[in-house]
């Protein structure tokens, strides 16, 4: 893709577990201490609520969008279970997985996995995750199972999918894990959660809710924008903020 070329990032399949996850990664994963790892939103839109896309592909990848524009090294992207996959390989990849089992211990086990490779590849300590949307619930959830997180920072992301649903007025998310239920876990992790303030998918009246149970948290409404505009236009200056 050309948003990943032009920031010199090198593209990669890789098999974890049953999925062949599409990443990319900084040309030179060495430098740093800490290895910052980005995580793709759910990908294409749903035409109804109970209407799924064919190809959970995104149109607009702006978990690859920020990536391309943190200034820190090293990176990995990593896209979400049959993303960026031919017509073969989508075949083979169960709608299950971009729909009610998005956030399954497979899907989070595989994430975690793919971490632990680039960790290794990139001689690093610790790890700084980084989600968009649903990126940033399997980050959430990524997270509360690893002892080397630097940071957790979620933007637009749903935390907890059982109070997201209920408010959407859609069916559970059966087969996924909540955030929520790995309070203690997060509470020991340093983060910043960025919700847009006319954000329709993730509004600031839904998040108000988490924050009362997260007080351990930075929770930051970023005036204007919506769910996918405009993050990508400032956000280096927004990981500037003071994270707690």
């Amino acid at each position: 893709m050309d948003i990943a070329a032009k920031a010199g990032f090198e593209f990669r399949k890789e098999v974890a577990g049953p999925f062949s996850l599409a990443t990319f990664r900084s040309a030179n994963l060495l430098g740093n201490d800490v290895l910052t790892v980005y995580i793709e939103g759910d990908g294409a839109p749903w035409s109804s609520s109970t209407h799924p896309p064919r190809d959970p592909t995104p149109l607009n990848p702006l978990g690859l969008m920020l990536a391309s524009s943190d200034g820190h090294h090293p990176i990995l992207y990593m896209a979400r279970p049959c993303q960026y996959l031919d017509e073969a390989e989508l075949a083979s990849c169960h709608y299950k997985y971009w729909t009610t089992e998005r956030f399954s211990p497979m899907v989070i086990e595989a994430a975690d996995g793919i971490i632990d490779r680039a960790k290794t590849a990139s001689r690093t300590r610790r790890i700084r995750l980084i989600g968009f949307s649903g990126g940033g619930v399997l980050a959430a959830l990524v997270a509360a199972r690893r002892a080397d997180m630097d940071s957790l920072i979620t933007v637009a992301a749903p935390l907890d999918i059982e109070a997201w649903a209920a408010f959407q007025q859609i069916s559970p998310l059966q087969g996924s894990l909540n955030p929520m239920d790995f309070i203690g876990a997060l509470s020991q992790i340093r983060q910043m959660h960025l919700v847009g303030e006319k954000d329709t998918i993730v509004p600031p009246a839904y998040v108000k809710k988490i924050q009362g149970r997260m007080p351990f948290a930075t929770f930051v409404i970023v005036p204007g924008y919506t769910h996918n505009c405009c993050w990508d236009q400032d956000w280096p200056g927004l990981l500037t903020r003071k994270l707690q």
